[in-house]
């Protein structure tokens, strides 16, 4: 017997899909679940995939406590900023 979870919404590229959202008049930046991301590489569902997950799993973690203000993902780290750097 496994002791993965499944993904709820399939693959990591659906979960980027879902919530991922483009630029637009309202929204000057890309968000995630309505917060900024900004990354040092060109933002799309497909090349933020493979963080969509962990970023869903630090925002969690996060939400709990305080809300949060930023995502950054440079040099393949992500990291989720609130009042303070977790």
């Amino acid at each position: 017997m496994s002791n993965v979870i499944p993904l709820k919404f399939g693959t990591p590229i659906e979960y980027a899909r879902k919530f991922l959202d483009a630029p637009d008049d309202k929204h000057p930046t890309w968000t995630f679940l309505n917060t900024p991301i900004e990354a040092d590489f060109e933002l799309t569902p497909e090349n933020i995939a493979p963080y969509a997950v962990q970023i869903l799993d630090k925002m969690a973690e996060i939400e709990r406590d305080s809300s949060v203000s930023k995502i950054t993902v440079v040099n393949g780290s992500i990291q989720v900023f609130t009042g303070r750097k977790i």
